[in-house]
């Protein structure tokens, strides 16, 4: 007898199912010469860049607005070189550099609360820099022919990228150059899911496909259900 109780059970049942690893690789891309993103603790690696200006050092940050404007706070989620390496006056630098701050930046998102940005920032001499839009970004990388590059484009334009998990964090070269990218972002209901990426020499991002790895479902979805209802 299909019953309410029964169904659930299966509900619960195909869920289960659904959040095995080996089921999710199978929904989404072939990971043929894909390979995770190189990362440095949990966060990607910035020391694989290659801009066409070499820099002392790059820093990339996140910012944390309230929506009132009145205060905002910053952490650094990763570094790479020495800061002020090669400027001539050492300790100005280190002042402008610590004293940098930004209330904009690329990949900008808001809750009902705060708003989330990130930002670059680079040290070359005595010159520190600010790179707080995608374009500023993408004119620090140049060319993007390397696959750090790709991945932090990637996330700048769109999405999360893990470290250990392909499914939800990949990168390959592409035959005709550029890079294939593959993240993910966590919606409504806890809903994951993949995007797979053309990320362009120039750094034009194009979505090329997207798959649900983990679909809405718990008190979230029942909620959801019987609203419909």
């Amino acid at each position: 007898m299909d019953s309410p109780l029964s169904r659930h059970r299966f509900s619960r049942a195909l869920c289960a199912v659904l959040a095995l690893p080996w089921v999710l690789a199978s929904c989404g891309p072939d990971q043929t010469g894909y390979v995770s993103p190189v990362c440095d603790g949990s966060f990607f690696a910035l020391s694989g860049l290659s801009p066409p200006v070499p820099v002392d050092f790059v820093q990339l940050r996140q910012v944390r607005t309230n929506l009132d404007g009145d205060s905002s706070t910053e952490v650094v989620l990763n570094s790479s070189g020495t800061a002020c390496a090669t400027a001539s006056d050492k300790a100005a630098c280190e002042s402008a550099l610590s004293t940098l701050s930004s209330r904009s930046g690329f990949r900008s998102r808001c809750n009902e609360q705060v708003c989330y940005a990130r930002y670059l920032v680079t040290t070359r001499g005595d010159e520190v820099v600010a790179h707080t839009s995608l374009e500023a970004l993408k004119g620090f990388l140049g060319p993007i022919d390397t696959a750090q590059e790709a991945v932090l484009v990637a996330s700048a334009s769109y999405e999360d990228l893990s470290c250990r998990d392909m499914p939800r964090g990949a990168v390959r070269p592409n035959e005709g150059g550029g890079f294939t990218v593959i993240g993910h972002l966590k919606g409504f209901c806890l809903e994951v899911t993949q995007f797979v990426l053309d990320v362009s020499v120039s750094g034009e991002v194009k979505e090329l496909r997207r798959y649900v790895l983990e679909p809405a479902w718990g008190q979230c979805q029942a909620s959801a259900g019987a609203s419909e209802g």
